[in-house]
């Protein structure tokens, strides 16, 4: 065999590999949009279809994943995004978003009653509700809830009320209970 046709047959396959390998280099970088980005503008404060509009303008989609309620914010706006605001991502990425509740999220009353002070006030907080005040009541347990108010009405336990709504709070004053004797 000629010191020709062996080099060639050595050289064929090396030459078939680099053409392959950077035409995977070539589609991967086309595929990828390697150097392609868009800077995320911040659309807080935004409503979702405003935040939409100005976001499909720089070719990016939107999709509402959450919502929260927040009083200091406006109603429907959009509270939180990801990515971030000023993070460059690639076109056509879809940008999440957060928007505040219209209203607050309903929850059951929970029983108050034979809690005590402390143990109310905690229960309260958790669930996002308040306690508007406390008002005291003859009856031997000092501090032990006694009943529960809503808009100076009782309120049952598993009734359904907003988060952010104010309780008031019935407890005892500690006082023994005397029955009455006859004279």
């Amino acid at each position: 065999m000629s010191p020709r046709k062996r080099l060639l047959l050595f050289l064929g396959p090396v030459l078939i590999a680099g053409i392959i390998l950077a035409g995977a280099w070539a589609w991967l970088s086309l595929y990828t949009r390697h150097n392609a980005g868009v800077e995320v503008p911040d659309v807080s404060k935004m409503t979702p279809m405003e935040a939409a509009a100005a976001l499909e303008k720089l070719d990016l989609k939107t999709e509402v994943i959450d919502s929260v309620y927040n009083d200091d914010m406006a109603k429907g706006a959009v509270v939180d995004q990801d990515p971030d605001a000023g993070q460059t991502v690639k076109p056509d990425r879809t940008v999440y978003l957060v928007v505040n509740a219209s209203h607050p999220k309903m929850l059951n009353m929970p029983s108050l009653v034979n809690l005590s002070k402390r143990q109310a006030i905690s229960v309260l907080e958790i669930l996002g509700l308040k306690v508007s005040e406390m008002q005291y009541r003859p009856d031997p347990c000092m501090d032990c809830v006694v009943a529960q108010m809503y808009k100076g009405e009782p309120i049952a336990a598993e009734t359904r009320i907003r988060r952010g709504e104010s309780i008031t709070l019935v407890l005892g004053q500690g006082q023994k209970w005397r029955p009455r004797t006859g004279a």
